[in-house]
């Protein structure tokens, strides 16, 4: 049967494109570790604190009537951190500003802004976990804060043959070894922080970590609802011992700087005391407009912090898992 005379849409001249409004971004922007700490202000670019503790317990027995006992004085620890800074760039060109684009209209610098924001903040996350040593700077070497990883030097169970770093030093762990997370790797640990004087109230894991404890046979809750048909197989909050802990996933642990992979047999727990921690902000949050010298609009989005961390030995960490 022959074909109608009829237009179709390969032939058509002049039919508009369809575009949508709708810019899909699915790159995570949570940051949980960043969002958990403290905020304290910073008045330098090295900001310090003091940490102390109380002599053992021991036998203490004295005669009646008897002098007072030989005061023993014990000095306080000084300790301190580099703040870093963070920035991030967004230009545009004066044509690109001027014309009509799908899902931003005509601002194209505010929506890089928006972005740049979210990505600054994805860098301060990784630096403040994954950081294991700091760096003073100079002229030509960046300012470096230490992060979470290079403070943690007691309360540990690493592999065979791994040290752990040395904030006093300065000296950044060795990773060895290739292990499961276990329970008893995770009590082991829970007891060391609350055998130090710790009170700690979260587990800060990667992805990976996070589903084995899920997995934990002797805490896990995993049960049909049947009302909703909903097979529950999680556990949110660990009963420890010593406590109530909250679990928390985190995507930037443990994650190769530059890169969306996990560092092979590097997965870490944290075992953390939030309320000893904080972000020491030297500047806050801020947008600057560059110098124009053509024809283009620039901002940079720039903050200055340290991680601050009150009393080193309030946290613990399980390290060189299997990722």
């Amino acid at each position: 049967m022959a074909l109608q005379a009829a237009d179709h849409t390969y032939n058509t001249i002049g039919t508009r494109e369809d575009l949508s409004d709708l810019i899909a971004n699915i790159a995570p922007t949570d940051c949980p570790f960043t969002k958990m700490l403290r905020k304290d202000k910073a008045d330098a670019t090295y900001t310090e604190w003091q940490m102390d503790s109380l002599a053992a317990p021991a036998s203490n027995a004295q005669l009646e009537g008897d002098v007072a006992p030989s005061a023993v004085f014990s000095a306080t620890t000084r300790v301190g951190g580099y703040t870093q800074i963070f920035a991030k760039t967004a230009s545009v060109s004066g044509t690109v500003q001027a014309t009509n684009k799908a899902g931003r209209g005509k601002d194209e610098l505010a929506y890089q802004l928006t972005k740049k924001t979210k990505e600054l903040k994805r860098d301060i996350e990784w630096a403040l976990i994954n950081n294991d040593v700091q760096n003073a700077g100079n002229a030509t070497t960046a300012r470096q804060t230490r992060g979470l990883a290079g403070w943690i030097d007691s309360n540990y169970d690493i592999g065979a043959g791994a040290t752990m770093p040395a904030y006093s030093t300065n000296t950044a762990r060795t990773a060895a070894g290739n292990r499961a997370l276990t329970e008893s790797l995770l009590k082991n640990v829970i007891q060391q922080v609350y055998a130090a004087g710790g009170d700690p109230d979260v587990i800060m894991t990667n992805p990976k970590q996070r589903q084995v404890i899920s997995g934990f046979s002797s805490s896990n809750t995993r049960f049909q609802d049947v009302a909703d048909k909903t097979l529950v197989s999680t556990i949110s909050i660990y009963e420890s011992d010593f406590g109530t802990l909250k679990i928390v996933a985190n995507r930037f642990q443990d994650l190769t700087s530059g890169s969306t992979t996990y560092t092979a047999n590097q997965g870490t727990v944290y075992v953390m005391e939030t309320g000893r921690l904080a972000s020491a902000y030297l500047r806050n949050f801020q947008t600057k407009d560059l110098a124009v010298t053509g024809d283009y609009e620039a901002k940079e989005i720039l903050a200055e912090l340290a991680l601050k961390v009150d009393a080193n030995s309030a946290h613990g960490s399980i390290r060189d898992l299997t990722q």
